[in-house]
């Protein structure tokens, strides 16, 4: 289940009104309804923070956000369906830029000349990788895709 689904559902089942989440997360009600209507991205340890803050034991709430079924069944299939095809779901270029997909359903495009050395896309990576919307299989797409790009050498990890 999409954690915007998750929140609203352990909010209500455990009678815990906006207003008192707002003052237990330090988030705004503005801020948590827009987590709720899946307006923002939040990363895994923001997710983990709030469910915490909202009172579940540490351990439930590791086990939501780190295990791989409390992840959208929408997002296997479009990664297994991007294998099959050879593309990516979430690094494309189009129109003159790079565009990386964000979970939300809107695209962060960067202008290719800006993205024109391995030095500059290394930057690049460095700063996207800290934005809390950057997920793991983002940025290894955006890795692959420079190491391509810059036909850099680079050993994919054995799993």
């Amino acid at each position: 289940m999409h954690f915007s689904k998750y929140l609203a559902e352990h909010r209500k089942r455990n009678g815990i009104s906006l207003s008192d989440a707002s003052s237990k997360t330090r988030l705004t009600e503005i801020e948590l309804r827009d987590i709720e209507n899946e307006r923002v991205a939040t990363s895994d340890m923001e997710q983990l923070g709030i469910l915490v803050a909202l009172g579940m034991p540490v351990s439930e709430a590791t086990d939501y956000v780190f295990t791989p079924v409390a992840r959208s069944i929408f997002d296997f299939d479009l990664e297994r369906h991007a294998i099959l095809a050879q593309e990516d779901p979430f690094v494309f270029e189009k129109d003159g830029c790079l565009n990386i997909s964000e979970r939300n359903g809107s695209v962060y495009s960067i202008e290719q000349e800006r993205i024109d050395s391995p030095e500059k896309a290394l930057r690049w990576l460095r700063h996207l990788s800290s934005k809390g919307w950057m997920k793991r299989e983002t940025i290894h797409s955006l890795t692959l895709h420079f190491v391509e790009k810059f036909a850099l050498q680079y050993d994919l990890p054995s799993e």
